[in-house]
């Protein structure tokens, strides 16, 4: 339907409730061959169904509960300049998990001038931009994550469920770390 001033005068009915004039007009030949017979080039276009996405969830079993594992942090693992921690949620007892990372950092002067800041700045909206796709198969898998920078660290948060948590983390860190062979130009 097109509704226009320019086409009064040409009409030639006039709808019951609303005294809307209108004109029905056949389409033409060549029009009704082409939505009989279609023409699209697939070739041509970069048109393809998406790939299969490895971040959705497949088993949502809770472990049961146990009360050393919830009741306060547990260091599980100590390296020299990283500590590995661990709690239970038996509160909720929802499938889901919260992993999060910092980075202790100085490069690009991070903390110390403003351009080692707005570096960091433009660094996070050109990781943000390369995982865009990424991130949306992982927003159709109920994961999330986000990384922030602090005065002296980077902060690396990744949340959703545990069944494919280790998959998004892995795959976002093999991604970030491709950055440095991305052409942006």
């Amino acid at each position: 339907m097109m509704r226009s001033k320019s086409f009064e005068g040409q009409t030639t009915e006039t709808e019951e409730w609303y005294s809307t004039k209108y004109s029905i007009n056949p389409f033409s030949a060549e029009l009704v061959e082409k939505m009989k017979n279609p023409q699209c080039p697939i070739g041509s276009k970069k048109l393809d169904l998406p790939p299969p996405n490895n971040l959705i969830p497949k088993n949502f079993d809770i472990l049961p509960k146990n009360e050393s594992h919830s009741e306060k942090p547990k260091l599980v693992k100590s390296w020299e300049d990283t500590d590995l921690w661990y709690k239970k949620d038996d509160k909720f007892e929802r499938p889901k998990s919260s992993v999060n990372m910092k980075f202790f950092t100085k490069d690009c002067n991070l903390g110390q001038e403003m351009e080692g800041r707005i570096f960091v700045n433009v660094w996070q909206a050109v990781q943000k931009e390369c995982m865009r796709e990424f991130n949306y198969n992982a927003e159709c898998a109920t994961l999330s994550s986000n990384v922030s920078a602090m005065h002296d660290s980077l902060n690396f948060s990744w949340f959703g469920f545990n069944d494919s948590m280790q998959n998004f983390i892995i795959e976002s860190i093999t991604r970030l770390l491709d950055l440095k062979n991305k052409d942006l130009s």
